[in-house]
């Protein structure tokens, strides 16, 4: 009887801490778009860094977003042709980024643990994204309509609903 009481004490303690631990949810693989994956922790900072037109959305949007973002990036990095922006334009592109999102804009990065270089690259490639959506799409009747053709486009390339 002693014993068989030790043996279940021991099974209760040694699954406390697996109980505990499998609580524990850190991040998760929503997608993986063109051998990239998309995490938990990018919807959660691209919405409360507001950095997708979604942001303010349902984080299936946002997730959207992010997809569409990424193939078109990686679009634009294959293209030829493509002017950079000049650090004045990325330097205003952030005074813009910094008016949408509040005078804690720094505590704001610091919390989602999102660097100041993370925050550039993502800025640079909006302005690429922008450039190379003007040349391609600027003259045509319905820019909007053209781009978000393109995007279906890449989706349907990449196998995304």
């Amino acid at each position: 009887m002693l014993i068989r009481r030790l043996l279940i004490a021991l099974v209760l303690l040694m699954s406390v801490p697996f109980a505990a631990e499998a609580q524990t949810l850190v991040d998760t693989t929503l997608r993986i778009v063109g051998g990239r994956a998309i995490l938990t922790s990018d919807v959660r900072i691209a919405k409360e860094l507001k950095l997708v037109p979604s942001s303010g959305g349902k984080d299936e949007e946002i997730l959207t977003d992010l997809e569409n973002r990424m193939l078109a990036v990686a679009f634009i990095d294959r293209a030829a042709g493509l002017t950079e922006p000049t650090p004045e334009e990325i330097a205003e592109r952030r005074k813009l980024w910094e008016s949408l999102i509040g005078s804690d804009a720094a505590a704001r990065l610091a919390a989602v643990h999102y660097s100041e270089a993370d925050l550039t690259a993502w800025l640079r490639d909006d302005l690429r994204l922008e450039k190379y959506a003007q040349q391609r799409f600027g003259r045509d009747a319905d820019p909007v309509k053209a781009r978000d053709t393109w995007i279906k486009e890449l989706r349907k390339q990449a196998g995304l609903k």
